[in-house]
This record gives structure tokens, sequence and C-alpha cells, in this order.
């Protein structure tokens, strides 16, 4: 039997900080109460496979800071921004890569904001250390 791909209910609206920030103004959606937000989408479905290959629940909502037009460069300024913005109604984490922040001296040291050592977060996947783990 082949790998088959289930169309989920809701699985076609992106679950991005914009869509979120739309759906609360225009429909008086909340916002989730506890979420993770990631630059983009590659980001999220790496943590969405990771928990799903170590049979665990996320606990919170990951959200993508990539805006809904496409736009990628400004991904880590959104996901700073909607979290100086929403940190006192929400419970939120931000996993950022390194880029160049470090070496310009503009990275946030905030404790809810964490960077990882990578461009991307899927290249932990080729890391000597959790390849050995795996």
């Amino acid at each position: 039997m082949s790998n088959q791909v289930f169309i989920e209910e809701g699985s076609s609206i992106p679950e991005t900080l914009e869509t979120d920030e739309l759906a609360y103004d225009y429909f008086g959606f909340p916002k989730p109460p506890k979420i993770l937000i990631v630059e983009g989408s590659t980001d999220k479905e790496c943590i969405e496979r990771f928990y799903y290959n170590q049979k665990k629940t996320l606990t919170f909502d990951i959200r993508t800071a990539s805006s809904l037009d496409g736009n990628r460069i400004d991904g880590k300024k959104n996901a700073l921004a909607y979290y100086h913005d929403n940190k006192s109604d929400q419970e939120i984490r931000v996993l950022l890569d390194r880029d160049y922040d470090f070496i310009l001296d503009l990275n946030e040291t905030e404790d809810n904001i964490y960077y990882y050592d990578y461009y991307e977060l899927e290249n932990y996947l080729f890391d000597e250390e959790v390849l050995e783990e795996y």
C-alpha cells in the first residue's frame, strides 16, 4: 500500500501569525493560548514530523512568521514583533535561526526567544550527535 496523504478539516488554512491576527480582527476568534513561533513552513513541518515520529502530542500550536503572500524575508522581524506585542496575552516561545544576528549583535536575549545553530532547522537532521541519537 502506498503512503497516502489525507486532507484534514481546516488543513488548507495556513497556520501563520497573520492568519491568527486576521481571524481575531475580523471574526473575533481567540488567538491560540500557547504557541511556538518559527520563521518558515519548513521549520514548522520539521517540528511536527519530529513529534509525529516520536509518537508525541503537541501541547502547543506552531505558527510561522512568514506572511501570507509568501514573503519570508521579514519572518524573523514578524516573529519578534508579534512576540513583543502579544507576550502578555499568550504563552509564546520563539525559535529562530542565527543568520547574522550574533555577528551584528542584533540577537534578542529574552528567556522565551531561542536561537538554533544552523541556517535551517532541518539541518539538525544531519548533525552527527542527532544521527547517533536516532
